[in-house]
């Protein structure tokens, strides 16, 4: 899990230091900078599948570096527990403009560090002509990656390992169209960032193998059996959605049982609602199989029921104390925003151009906290404001 996040430079962001729970969700006005906290994260991830793709899937440092920068130091670290350790893990990564240029002009990894709790496992900085170890790993002969990432390259120091899978492997980032889990749409299938993410794809179009994986989860047999019934309580008359061929689950189609009359019909998943799809693209990102460490969902109203969003929300809420991931979520719906606690709830706001997030106002939590407004309120009768210190 994620617990703390510091972001400098990066898009709308100049400089971030938020706290994270189980459970976040960002809110705020639109052009407010909510997607470039949580895209933060994904270029994170991104870096350390690919880190000469990742700035790419962003537009390109043109669209990260934010505007009228000259002497950019990009910058993101995170602060972030694992299952059965105690001490929690820090890693930083730094890339910049080589020393006297100036952007635009390139951009390269300047520097990376990571600890455990008070152990610091490498950290490394880039001087002008050479990498300079400020502590090297442990190990006979440190790796000399020129431009790539260290993190990656130590298999043997098992911690750096878990650290590495934690922030590759351990994230997902789902923004999911409406046009979401049907084969015949258009998809970023040939992205080749995206086809080496695992579990399922941000793109949601290895569907079927997730489907597959949860189906063949033989002990975890709940899971099939709770996102059946997550199902069930938005249309009762779905009997089942699985895939006729289990051997071939890419070319498989998925096939929804309804029940009329006693009797089950058969519909493909792409003949059911835009928003039943997007519905089902959140529920198997939730209840995937290995499960991710975070979660990160953009505006998952959109295209969905509104009587559905309190049922996603039971889903997002359960999913940290069920153990299968912490979730980070943007929101403009209100109706959905009324389903979480205040303190889950982090305002993010536009200050001389500059992205500012922290929790809701004391006076708007109070508020709150008195029944005086709702949650969801803080998007319609009072606009959210953060709390800075």
């Amino acid at each position: 899990m994620i617990k703390h996040i510091k972001i400098r430079d990066f898009k709308s962001i100049r400089e971030l230091d938020l706290e994270l729970g189980p459970l976040t969700v960002l809110i705020g006005r639109s052009g407010t900078g909510k997607s470039n906290v949580v895209q933060a994260i994904r270029f994170l991830r991104n870096l350390l599948i690919d880190s000469n793709a990742a700035p790419n899937y962003e537009g390109g440092w043109p669209r990260i570096v934010p505007v009228g920068e000259k002497q950019p130091k990009i910058s993101i670290e995170v602060t972030f527990s694992l299952p059965g350790e105690e001490a929690d893990y820090t890693y930083t990564v730094e890339h910049a403009a080589p020393p006297h240029q100036a952007f635009p002009g390139p951009i390269v990894l300047s520097g990376e560090r990571l600890s455990r709790g008070a152990d610091v496992l490498f950290s490394r900085i880039r001087e002008p002509n050479r990498w300079r170890w400020d502590h090297p790993p442990a190990v006979v002969t440190p790796p000399d990656p020129a431009d790539g990432l260290v993190i990656g390259m130590l298999p043997s120091l098992q911690k750096v390992v878990f650290a590495h899978a934690a922030l590759s492997s351990g994230i997902g980032f789902y923004h999911f169209p409406s046009s979401t889990l049907n084969p015949a749409a258009p998809s970023a299938a040939g992205n080749d960032l995206l086809s080496r993410v695992p579990g399922l794809r941000d793109d949601a179009v290895n569907f079927r193998t997730v489907m597959q994986g949860i189906a063949q989860n033989f002990h975890q047999p709940n899971l099939r059996k709770s996102l059946l019934a997550t199902l069930q309580a938005v249309n009762a008359s779905i009997a089942s959605v699985e895939l006729d061929s289990i051997s071939e689950p890419q070319r498989a189609r998925a096939v929804v049982g309804h029940t009329a009359n006693g009797r089950v019909f058969d519909l493909l998943l792409e003949q059911e609602s835009d928003g039943l799809r997007r519905f089902y693209a959140h529920l198997l990102a939730l209840y995937q199989t290995p499960s991710k460490l975070t979660m990160v969902f953009e505006e998952p109203e959109n295209a969905i029921f509104p009587g559905a969003l309190s049922v996603l929300a039971d889903e997002f809420k359960a999913a940290p104390g069920e153990h299968r991931g912490q979730i980070i979520l943007t929101t403009h719906s209100p109706t959905l925003l009324d389903a979480f606690d205040v303190d889950c709830v982090r305002a993010v706001e536009m200050r001389e151009g500059r992205t500012v997030v922290g929790p809701v106002a004391e006076d708007q939590r109070a508020s709150v906290k008195d029944h005086i407004l709702t949650t969801g309120e803080l998007l319609t009768a009072d606009q959210p404001r953060a709390q800075t210190q």
